[in-house]
């Protein structure tokens, strides 16, 4: 999972009053809640995913399965549980597409794209 490091805070602020940016905030608490419940998923914070009027963002990529992503976060504990909620719900899948009746409720509406896997698409060349 990607997640973009230099995500403003707010719509009016680019960091909070602690001087993070909401991206680090957003990292620090979605790292926080995979290594509460021992999840095995990587985490890079990549500087602009290019989704600046929807952040807070991430990107879920995966080798063999779909990805997405998505954006317009508020980098907050809730917020974070979602998304680890949404990571293990895609890890169960065998091709990434996760039945809408499991998505959280916190991630519906922050989907900007659905992303192919790039194995896929050179397996059907």
């Amino acid at each position: 999972m990607f997640i973009c490091s230099t995500c403003k805070f707010s719509s009016t602020s680019a960091f909070n009053d602690k001087g993070e940016t909401g991206g680090e905030l957003l990292a620090n608490l979605v790292e926080a809640e995979r290594d509460n419940r021992q999840m095995e998923l990587k985490i890079v914070r990549h500087p602009c995913l290019w989704s600046c009027k929807q952040s807070c963002a991430i990107q879920l990529q995966d080798d063999e399965k779909i990805g997405y992503h998505a954006g317009g976060f508020t980098p907050d504990q809730p917020t974070a549980e979602a998304i680890i909620d949404w990571a293990a719900a895609h890890q169960r899948t065998p091709d990434g597409e996760v039945p809408f009746a499991e998505w959280p409720r916190a991630m519906m509406g922050h989907f900007i794209a659905r992303l192919p896997t790039m194995k896929k698409e050179k397996d059907d060349d």
